[in-house]
């Protein structure tokens, strides 16, 4: 039974070092697709989030031998009226030889991959703002509960040793 607890305890370990690597290294989640612009879509659209409605601007394209749909998303509530908040990265798009797209390696199999980075011609014209993992809320709840486990564990194994 005691190594049992040893091997929960090394598996716990290893799980929380992956857990910190991919929060704290979240860049080596990107992978790159690459390819030509095979065809792009502008439109805006209002959507509700409770009782607020927000406008939102939208950019969707495919890249050539690629199934996959990337869609670009901005709020431009913000932004003056008649204000086309693409129209810079559409004419990139259109004009660039080779386009690069990066995305989670967790989304290689969505048809939609949630879009982190565009690049036109190695020339960055999209970049999310928020970047994969990047949550430091859940990096101080992981650590809080593997701090709370393993607190937990050490006082089961002095109860246990003090009943022996």
């Amino acid at each position: 039974m005691g190594k049992a607890k040893y091997i929960l305890l090394l598996l716990l370990c290893l799980f929380s070092y992956v857990i910190y690597t991919q929060i704290l290294f979240a860049e080596n989640n990107l992978i790159v697709l690459k390819g030509s612009l095979n065809k792009t879509h502008q439109f805006t659209k209002k959507e509700k989030n409770g009782e607020q409605e927000t406008e939102y601007a939208y950019l969707t394209f495919m890249l050539n031998g690629s199934n996959k749909f990337f869609i670009l998303k901005l709020n431009v509530d913000s932004v003056k009226e008649g204000f086309n908040i693409f129209s810079g990265v559409n004419k990139s798009l259109k004009y660039a030889g080779q386009i690069k797209v990066k995305i989670k390696k967790s989304d290689i199999l969505q048809v939609r991959p949630t879009v982190y980075e565009v690049y036109a011609d190695d020339q960055n014209i999209f970049q999310r703002n928020k970047r994969p993992f990047s949550n430091t809320y859940l990096f101080v709840i992981l650590g809080l509960s593997l701090l709370i486990i393993a607190v937990l564990s050490i006082a089961r194994l002095h109860r246990n040793q003090k009943m022996a």
